[in-house]
C-alpha cells in the first residue's frame, strides 16, 4: 500500500509541475550599475546600490540595457517589466519608460511612468513622493514590437530613467536605479 501511494502521489506532483516547468514565469533581472549615462550625460555614479545621481543641479539620464535569456526559440515572450529605485527629491520627478530598437533601424517605446507612493509608478507625473519603489509595465504599456513580437535575441530592449538631481552629496540624497527585470 504505501508503494502505490508513493507512485500515486509522484504522478500527480509530476503532472501538477511539469506544465509549470515548461510554462511556469521567469524573471530576467540586471542589477542597477549595469546602467550607462544616456546621450548628453557624462558621469555615472556607480555603487553597490546601483547607479544614482550625484549632480545636485541637473536631472541625469541613464540607458539600462535589458539581458536576453538566450532560450532555443529566438525570442522570449515579455508580460512585464520593473525598474526598483529609491527616489530621494521631494522637488523633481523620477521617470522611466521601455525602448526596443530593432535591426532595420526601428525605435519603439512604451509608456513612461513616474516613481510614487504607488507601487508600479504612475501614469502621471509626481514630485512629492521619496522612498524606495518600483516603476511597473505590463504587456499592453510596453512597447509595440514587445508585444506583437516578444524579445528577439538581436534587439536592443532596455528602460531609459530620468533620475532627479539629488539633495544632497550624501549617499541617501540621491536617487537610485537598484535593478531592473522583465518576466515570461
Amino acid at each position: 500500500m504505501t508503494f502505490h501511494r508513493f507512485v500515486n502521489v509522484g504522478i500527480i506532483a509530476t503532472t501538477l509541475c511539469i506544465p509549470a516547468l515548461a510554462f511556469g514565469a521567469f524573471y530576467i533581472s540586471a542589477p542597477g550599475n549595469t546602467c550607462q549615462p544616456a546621450f548628453g550625460n557624462t558621469t555615472v555614479d556607480q555603487d553597490d546600490f546601483g547607479v544614482g545621481n550625484q549632480s545636485t543641479s541637473a536631472t541625469n539620464s541613464y540607458i539600462c540595457p535589458m539581458p536576453y535569456s538566450g532560450n532555443s526559440y529566438g525570442y522570449d515572450n515579455v508580460a512585464d517589466a520593473h525598474v526598483y529605485m529609491f527616489d530621494a527629491s521631494s522637488t523633481s520627478e523620477f521617470r522611466c519608460y521601455p525602448f526596443v530598437n530593432t535591426p532595420s533601424g526601428s525605435q519603439y517605446w512604451g509608456n513612461t511612468r513616474w516613481a510614487c507612493s504607488t507601487a508600479g509608478g504612475c501614469a502621471d507625473t509626481t514630485t512629492t513622493f521619496t522612498g524606495l519603489t518600483n516603476i511597473s509595465w505590463n504587456s499592453s504599456m510596453l512597447p509595440y514590437y514587445i508585444q506583437i513580437y516578444g524579445y528577439e535575441e538581436d534587439w536592443n530592449f532596455g528602460f531609459r530613467c530620468d533620475l532627479p538631481p539629488a539633495t544632497s552629496t550624501s549617499w541617501s540624497g540621491r536617487s537610485w536605479i537598484i535593478s531592473y527585470d522583465w518576466e515570461d
